[in-house]
């Protein structure tokens, strides 16, 4: 995995241009407030678990505890399922990305102490599954996920995913910044604390920020905190 540090939002520019024009690849990012290994949720615990069957009785609790908001008529497949349970907090073996990097950006800037960090991922197109052509639980190797557009945070977001199945030979779920196929497939992008501040205020001024990526009242409220500075 390749490390670059930037320290102005004209090398973040000029970073994503580079990545622009690589025409037969699709480019997807993400942003973390940590450089911890590239891990989706249920396995940052303890990555050395199959997680399988708990994450299938954990999605059948799921769709049994939401039986009367009408989610049934909207998710179709055990990929929509996830992918909605995951933007609300359950714990699943997808992992975040973004085709849009300046979204990605502004989450990986969240942090008042540390440094912040962007991870960007160029795949062929042809490693891409939509959610009605495989079962999240039948992949045997890690491969990116687009998403049915079923709710308003992917929307906002222009959410992808990875799915990070259990490596029966590794006997784990492997990170992807050390999966042998993906890991120089990756770059990670460090942005030193102190010019953080000067980027959020950049981002706020092309129209990202927490209003408009949360897109519901807590999105706004957490953005007039930021504006006065509260």
């Amino acid at each position: 995995m390749k490390k670059i540090e930037i320290t102005s939002f004209k090398d973040f520019l000029d970073l994503i241009d580079g990545f622009s024009s690589l025409s037969n690849n699709i480019t997807l990012y993400r942003g973390q407030t940590f450089n911890h290994d590239l891990l989706p949720s249920i396995a940052r615990k303890n990555n050395n678990v199959d997680t399988t069957n708990l994450e299938r009785n954990m999605l059948k609790e799921f769709k049994r505890r939401t039986l009367n908001t009408g989610l049934l008529n909207i998710l179709k497949t055990e990929c929509d399922w996830l992918i909605y349970g995951q933007h609300y907090g359950l714990k699943t073996r997808l992992l975040d990305w973004s085709s849009n990097p300046l979204i990605s950006l502004w989450f990986g800037l969240l942090t008042t102490s540390d440094n912040g960090y962007l991870y960007i991922l160029s795949e062929n197109q042809e490693k891409i599954l939509t959610t009605n052509e495989i079962s999240p639980f039948d992949s045997k190797e890690i491969q990116l996920l687009k998403p049915s557009f079923n709710n308003k945070r992917i929307i906002s977001q222009s959410g992808w995913f990875t799915v990070h199945p259990f490596n029966d030979s590794e006997k784990k779920v492997t990170p992807l910044n050390e999966c042998k196929i993906n890991s120089d497939k990756i770059v990670e992008v460090k942005i030193p604390n102190r010019y953080i501040s000067d980027f959020i205020k950049k981002l706020d001024i092309m129209g990202i920020n927490s209003e408009f990526i949360f897109q519901d009242i807590t999105g706004t409220c957490s953005y007039i905190n930021w504006q006065f500075n509260i």
